[in-house]
């Protein structure tokens, strides 16, 4: 129900919601995917808003204007705190993409986390994560890892790991333990290419 969502996120071709427990991306058009991940035995907790945005957002639908909401405000990310000990999710705006992290405090262990998915299956191709929906394949290319030292990233090598067929998690390298630590998995874009309606692609160039 709307009632469950505390924030939506909206761009051509698909729609993130999210809640207490996790978040929710809902793909556009009469074959929509719905694909809900949520950290396998977290802290279930509201979402904390960071990075003011300028505007607001009014949702004017119908003729009751009882009904209609306005002046929402909007923010760049949200912050789930301690889903894990030591552990953070982050949900983004990434040039207009959402993008999610997962931010570790000093000592934090990264194998401590555990996503569900449901709506689909996983798999494993080439160090991507592939979830197979009955409408299509929703990929996240292989994770980006880094650590902050003096200003400068230090990369951490990084790959996922299934744990069964709905749930995933991630295999790091040598991590520095005093150091906090940004694990980044990358949803491929092609994912989202389209808008809400019927859409045609005649060529795609890639730079």
């Amino acid at each position: 129900t709307d009632a469950h969502w505390t924030h939506v996120a909206r761009a051509p071709g698909y729609a993130v919601f999210a809640a207490r427990d996790g978040f929710t991306v809902r793909t556009a058009g009469e074959n929509a995917s719905v694909l809900r991940f949520s950290p396998r035995g977290g802290r279930a907790t509201a979402p904390r808003e960071e990075i003011a945005l300028a505007g607001v957002a009014n949702y004017l639908r119908g003729n009751d204007e009882a009904q209609w909401v306005r002046d929402v405000p909007r923010c760049g990310r949200l912050r789930w705190e301690n889903v894990h000990p030591g552990v953070d999710l982050v949900l983004r705006d990434g040039d207009g993409c959402a993008e999610y992290d997962f931010e570790l405090a000093p000592g934090a262990a990264p194998n401590s986390i555990a996503i569900d998915v449901d709506g689909g299956s996983l798999r494993l191709a080439g160090g991507a994560l592939q979830i197979v929906t009955e409408h299509g394949v929703v990929e996240q290319k292989a994770p980006i890892a880094y650590q902050i030292a003096d200003g400068e990233r230090r990369p951490v090598t990084a790959r996922y790991e299934l744990r069964g067929d709905r749930a995933f998690g991630f295999v790091l390298g040598a991590v520095d333990p005093t150091l906090p630590l940004v694990i980044d998995p990358l949803v491929g874009y092609a994912t989202w290419l389209g808008g809400s309606n019927w859409d045609y692609v005649l060529d795609v160039a890639v730079d």
